[in-house]
């Protein structure tokens, strides 16, 4: 439907443009470059509608991992120390958090996570932040910067994350929901802020 309203407001705009009836080589010329740059507005109008009806949400790009299981992997906890797999967390809702301190939008979006924790791990929600720095480095962001108030953790070596969390490479931060049966859920690309989060997971609690 959509579509179709864009294709009648294209031909209705062309219409318009051939209405003056050139009679100039000059004329001509015009008409050609309005008809062409009138054709590529509609072109990325079609575009925009169609990424339109089919993105589950305004707020996060498409990810062939989600509504499949999320691969296991391990990380070593910031505070004591204890190896943990993904696979421990099963039963409860997780919203894993890729990031590094020397990141600008990773940094924005730390005291949202840290309040989506406060105040929804009692209904199941864990908000686990990882990063592939240093323990000494990430120690020192969480008592000088910011307080990493989440299940914090890091890896020892970014390239054995199997996919799609090895992306992570080419820039972070990034987000998914596991629901409790172990499915990711949502695939957040980018910074977030509060409600972004929470509507994220709020239907998996």
């Amino acid at each position: 439907g959509s579509v179709m309203v864009a294709i009648g407001l294209l031909f209705i705009i062309l219409l318009l443009v051939l209405r003056g009836k050139p009679s100039t080589p000059f004329e001509w010329f015009g008409v050609g470059l309005s008809t062409l740059l009138v054709l590529s507005a509609g072109s990325l109008l079609l575009l925009g509608v169609t990424m339109g009806d089919t993105a589950r949400s305004p707020f996060y790009v498409q990810n062939e991992a989600v509504d499949t299981d999320a691969p296991n992997f391990d990380f070593t906890m910031l505070d004591s120390g204890e190896r943990f797999d993904l696979e421990d967390y099963r039963g409860q809702v997780v919203l894993i958090n890729f990031w590094a301190t020397w990141c600008p939008p990773c940094r924005d979006e730390m005291p949202d996570l840290n309040r989506l924790y406060a105040n929804y791990r009692d209904q199941g929600l864990v908000v686990l932040t990882i990063s592939d720095e240093r323990p000494d480095i990430l120690a020192l962001f969480d008592r000088d910067t910011i307080p990493l108030d989440t299940e914090s953790a890091f890896l020892d070596d970014v390239n054995r994350l199997p996919m799609p969390y090895r992306r992570i490479t080419d820039g972070r931060p990034e987000s998914y929901v596991i629901d409790r049966e172990g499915v990711i859920r949502e695939f957040i690309w980018g910074a977030g802020d509060y409600r972004k989060f929470e509507k994220a997971i709020k239907p998996y609690i």
